[in-house]
């Protein structure tokens, strides 16, 4: 029996180590060695004198033996749940699962492109982020209901599956991917969908026997590209942003030198400038979701405050990448007026919102912002002239409508002589969230406002809506 042989064995039945026939033969080759060296080390114990030879000794010996045994069996039990990856480690890391059916003869293929796959997201710096896991060829995934299942027992994010096998094609030996699916905890909008299906053909995760060295990393370059995307995708909409960070990046850092280098060599792909479209939006859409989330988080209560440039400087390094990627984005914009906001400059807020209004005249949001950024220069015929025009939108409340509140509310809060910005409050639950909050503010707003006689018109417009509020909320009792 030589070393070739040994290695052939190994590569042949290695990989069903995971099954459940697996665990049977693996400890029945365990014991089997456990009792032939029990046997083999017994009379040399006895002859060193370690334990008697009689029938007390015997039993003391068989004792240890049987708990050797169960000890060496619970540690194989427990290796061989970590091989099937139903005991992983709890950290953070992102698990792929691995799961291509193929037949008996073509395994060899299903592990060549696992090792590649494995290669692949080591050589992008993803190792250590992303445990790409084998599933064992007896547990086979044909459906969705396989899918959940592998989902919830192995805690993944990611399966990749579908059918490997040899082949031709264009009269040319083949191996890989004859079907394959990638399926995440999340549903997928149709438009990126189709953007991402169209990056692809099925002939990107095959490999040509003729150039095989070339055409593996072709194709677990492009493997690795469409399982990143999805897991990007499934960080995004979990609101693990930083994570997703590092996957968009480098989807977005490779992306863009492979562009440069087509371009160069003058052999620019359509699939690729759609995978590079799909990748800068959801890079640009994570960073604008990271910077909502962070503001929310750190900033909304500190606008204005110098406690808050911190905060505020985090935001801008980030909006100016993507308002880089997009300069024309209302959203990016928006961003970019709170921030100018933030730094006193007001008038540079209300040029942003012209920008915006450029690009989307009858955008919800700049109206709401222009009304606003006019109230706080305190000309407040002006302002009540753009919130009675909110008023006249006769339109369901925005989804952004709470976060308009709490910007008043905050503010309120930080400068409580600035009774306007309750007038804001009021007026925007008046017509978008609770009239009953906004029949409290405007009582407030119009007790300071009667003694202070500086608010004209807004003061008159709230008795007018207040009495409407109040007359309501008779007939309703």
């Amino acid at each position: 029996m030589n070393l070739e042989f040994i290695v052939k064995l190994l590569e042949k039945y290695w990989h069903k180590r995971t099954s459940k026939t697996g665990l049977f033969f693996g400890l029945t080759i365990l014991f089997l060695v456990l009792f032939v060296i029990s046997q083999l080390v017994h009379p040399l114990l006895k002859d060193a004198g370690f334990i008697t030879d009689d029938q007390a000794g015997n039993q003391f010996y068989d004792s240890i033996c049987l708990m050797v045994f169960f000890a060496c069996g619970v540690i194989y039990f427990i290796i061989w749940l970590v091989w099937r990856q139903i005991l992983i480690p709890h950290d953070n890391a992102i698990i792929v699962i691995f799961a291509p059916w193929a037949e008996d003869d073509h395994q060899d293929v299903v592990r060549r492109l696992y090792k590649q796959f494995n290669v692949e997201l080591a050589a992008r710096g993803l190792g250590k982020q992303v445990h790409a896991k084998l599933l064992p060829p007896e547990e086979t995934v044909l459906n969705n209901e396989d899918v959940n299942r592998i989902m919830r027992e192995r805690n993944a994010r990611l399966v990749i599956f579908g059918r490997v096998a040899k082949g031709s094609l264009k009269g040319k030996k083949t191996e890989g991917f004859s079907e394959i699916s990638f399926s995440i905890r999340h549903k997928i909008a149709p438009e990126d969908t189709h953007l991402l299906a169209s990056s692809f053909s099925i002939e990107d995760f095959q490999v040509l026997d003729e150039n095989s060295f070339l055409h593996s990393h072709f194709a677990s370059d492009n493997l690795s590209n469409c399982a990143c995307a999805f897991i990007g995708i499934g960080l995004t909409a979990e609101g693990n942003f930083d994570t997703a960070k590092q996957i968009w990046q480098n989807l977005f850092q490779k992306s863009k030198a492979k562009a440069n280098t087509a371009i160069a060599n003058g052999a620019a792909s359509i699939k690729h400038a759609k995978f590079s479209q799909f990748v800068s939006r959801w890079y640009q859409w994570n960073e604008y979701c990271w910077m909502v989330n962070y503001y929310n988080q750190n900033l909304v209560g500190k606008l204005t405050s110098r406690s808050g440039d911190e905060f505020a400087l985090a935001c801008e390094q980030r909006l100016k990448f993507i308002s880089e990627l997009n300069p024309k984005s209302p959203d990016y914009l928006h961003f970019q007026a709170i921030l100018q906001f933030h730094r006193g400059d007001t008038r540079g807020a209300l040029h942003t919102i012209e920008e915006i209004e450029k690009i989307m005249p009858k955008g919800i949001s700049a109206m709401f912002s222009r009304a606003f950024l006019t109230l706080w220069q305190r000309k407040y015929k002006p302002a009540l002239r753009h919130f009675k025009q909110l008023a006249k939108l006769n339109c369901p409340p925005p989804p952004f409508v709470l976060s308009v509140i709490t910007f008043y509310d905050a503010l309120g809060t930080q400068y409580p002589d600035r009774h306007e910005l309750k007038f804001g409050s009021a007026f925007v639950n008046d017509f978008f969230c609770d009239q009953k909050i906004a029949r409290e503010n405007y009582e407030s707003f119009l007790n300071i406002a009667n003694s202070a006689g500086a608010y004209a018109p807004l003061d008159a417009y709230a008795s007018e809506r207040l009495l409407v509020l109040q007359s309501q909320s008779a007939v309703a009792q």
